[in-house]
């Protein structure tokens, strides 16, 4: 086992926790490592067991005691106030050792290689706003040491050779995050906030939304094209490009972090087979060298009614009869009702690429290949719209199962 004395600077970081081997991450970045979420598996998920404590299988060991125990009486206090989590100090005392039986007979011991033996990672809120902080391993503290005990040359000997420099944290502050709007059933407006740091624009779907809470997927490498106009779906660099028409940025969604500056991501229409009509999303800017790991705060923000391209939808009946909505779930009584023959008449104008400041292709973009938009308006858009104003739902399969 081992027990462990921490130091760090109170005014810059914060201790709120720590890890254990409970779970692993089946894909991602992060692949074969521990964890205990999926938050800490970028592109994947957690899977194992709950609980890090139970007797496991003989060819295997596990962690007895991985805590931060009471040090109070008797002891040092380090671990003050007793009992209760740490206080933000400055320093705290952990122990850990390994199961001694398991099923009546001895445990195997914990085996260490030459790679070194993980046992937990402790979980620190960065308290400051740039700079770097560092996390210490302190040979001891009045009576209370830093050790490691084996079982030979006698049990609990100690066997600590050396302790290595202390962690360094680099702090990064984000950018503010980027901001996002609904520009249509099936498209995201999102514009990086103002800076020269590269970012990647990170998309979640609503985690109390079970249709979307499973997405976490990136704006993959941006494109330009001509909308509107004699060269409408050509490539372009800039508005000269595209005669009677405008240059715009248009971007699927997918696992890939692309990092770009603001600068060069500019406004990006972004569209994913996983966009779902009236499903609300969250979009972060990621700025770290690990995916997932270095984000701002999210902006939220809600795709409009499944063939409504001027997210006018009203409740029809009922006790909401006449307010805004975006599903039926927001008129109690009654149905929510947002595609007319103005709707349809829209889609038939970008058909023939007659765009305007009202009349936008994320708005009428609705369908194609496999459910995704395909930055063309096509007769496909013109059928799609005309079911939704028949009052057939969107029928694409959801992301999360």
């Amino acid at each position: 086992g081992v027990q462990a004395i921490l130091d760090w600077d109170p005014t810059r970081l914060k201790l709120v926790g720590m890890k254990r081997p409970c779970g692993t991450c089946i894909g991602g970045s992060n692949i074969g490592l521990f964890c205990n979420e999926d938050s800490e598996c970028p592109l994947s998920s957690c899977t194992g067991s709950d609980s890090c404590f139970v007797c496991p299988s003989f060819d295997t060991y596990n962690w007895f005691a991985s805590t931060l125990p009471n040090d109070c009486d008797p002891g040092n206090g380090l671990n003050a106030p007793c009992p209760g989590f740490p206080a933000n100090d400055g320093d705290a005392f952990y122990v850990a050792f390994t199961q001694v039986l398991c099923d009546g007979e001895t445990a195997p011991p914990a085996p260490v290689t030459p790679a070194g033996l993980w046992i937990t990672t402790f979980l620190f809120e960065v308290l400051a706003t740039d700079g770097g902080a560092l996390v210490d391993l302190t040979l001891e503290f009045q009576t209370t040491k830093t050790l490691v005990a084996g079982a030979a040359p006698h049990p609990g000997a100690d066997l600590l050779r050396n302790i290595g420099a202390p962690a360094q944290i680099n702090i990064i502050q984000c950018q503010p995050p980027a901001s996002v709007a609904a520009v249509g059933p099936r498209y995201l407006e999102i514009i990086p906030s103002a800076g020269t740091t590269p970012v990647a624009l990170q998309v979640r779907g609503d985690p109390g939304d079970p249709s979307v809470s499973c997405l976490t997927q990136y704006v993959q490498a941006p494109a330009r094209q001509c909308v509107g106009g004699f060269d409408g779906g050509g490539p372009c660099t800039g508005d000269v490009d595209c005669r009677e028409g405008a240059c715009q940025t248009f971007a699927v969604l997918g696992p890939d972090v692309v990092k770009l500056t603001p600068a060069e991501w500019g406004t990006v229409y972004v569209y994913s087979a996983n966009l779902q009509p009236s499903a609300s999303y969250e979009v972060r800017s990621d700025c770290g060298s690990v995916a997932g790991q270095t984000v701002s705060g999210a902006m939220p923000a809600t795709l409009w009614f499944w063939g409504d391209t001027n997210n006018d939808a009203q409740c029809f009946r009922g006790t909401n009869a006449g307010n805004p909505c975006l599903r039926d779930a927001d008129c109690p009584d009654g149905i929510c009702v947002g595609v007319a023959f103005t709707d349809i008449n829209k889609v038939v104008d970008g058909f023939k690429g007659v765009f305007s400041a009202t009349l936008t292709l994320p708005q009428v973009d609705l369908v194609g290949s496999a459910c995704e938009p395909n930055v063309n308006i096509t007769f496909g858009d013109i059928g799609a719209v005309v079911d939704a104003f028949k009052s057939i739902p969107f029928n694409c399969t959801s992301p999360c199962p």
